[in-house]
């Protein structure tokens, strides 16, 4: 497989490393790093957590922010993007309403007789959510 065609999924309880390895794997890909962050401050934990991560993170990194229009980011960006949270994402993406055309353009690329050049060389992490449970309040959120 071309390497610059690889797509990694990093999956994963809450607070089990994901992203931290998802960084590491997209940082030896090669070339600009584009940090996708699906996840929005809520409450003041989980600001907490998303300044924590853009810290480790570093200046090495681009980070867009983007909860629900992840297809529209990744046709507009280029390098290593990884995209975290994919179940965040989801989540998001269901709660602002219809989720078929958010869904639909992600899945759309897909169809054709090769993968478009924005589904290349990305590190994907996601929540394992056994039962459909996701810690999106703070309460439920392990700690």
């Amino acid at each position: 497989m071309n390497p610059d065609r690889r797509i990694t999924l990093v999956t994963g309880g809450a607070r089990s490393g994901k992203s931290a390895l998802a960084e590491t794997l997209a940082g030896r890909a090669g070339g600009p790093l584009v940090y996708v962050a699906t996840a929005e401050a809520r409450d003041p934990e989980m600001a907490r957590r998303i300044a924590s991560h853009r810290d480790r993170r570093g200046p090495s990194w681009q980070t867009v922010e983007e909860a629900l229009d992840l297809p529209g980011v990744l046709a507009r960006t280029q390098g290593v993007r990884l995209v975290d949270c994919l179940t965040l994402w989801l989540s998001n993406v269901m709660a602002a309403g219809d989720p078929e055309p958010a869904v639909a353009g992600c899945a759309r690329p897909w169809r054709g007789p090769r993968t478009p050049s924005f589904w290349s060389r990305m590190s994907l992490a996601r929540a394992s959510c056994p039962k459909m449970r996701l810690p999106v309040a703070s309460a439920t959120r392990m700690a």
